[in-house]
């Protein structure tokens, strides 16, 4: 996922970038069970540039982050 949205820009387009068409809007990641592992490593991996990124993680699996990485991601 992090790869294709690096790839086509695709954040930069909508959000970011010139002319963006929707810099007004903030960035969200939602998921639940694998897709919420997936969603809190990608808010993880952008928060830096987004730092209005907020996740929403439903019931991701046991033991998917480390303590120290749950404890970093906790205040998005």
């Amino acid at each position: 996922m992090m790869l294709d949205l690096q790839r086509h820009k695709i954040l930069e387009t909508l959000l970011s970038g010139v002319g963006a068409q929707y810099s007004h809007y903030k960035l969200r990641f939602t998921g639940h069970s694998l897709g919420a592992g997936c969603a809190t490593l990608l808010g993880y991996i952008y928060r830096q540039k987004y730092p209005d990124l907020r996740v929403i993680a439903i019931s991701p699996p046991g033991g998917f982050l480390s303590w120290k990485l749950a404890t970093e991601c906790s205040e998005f």
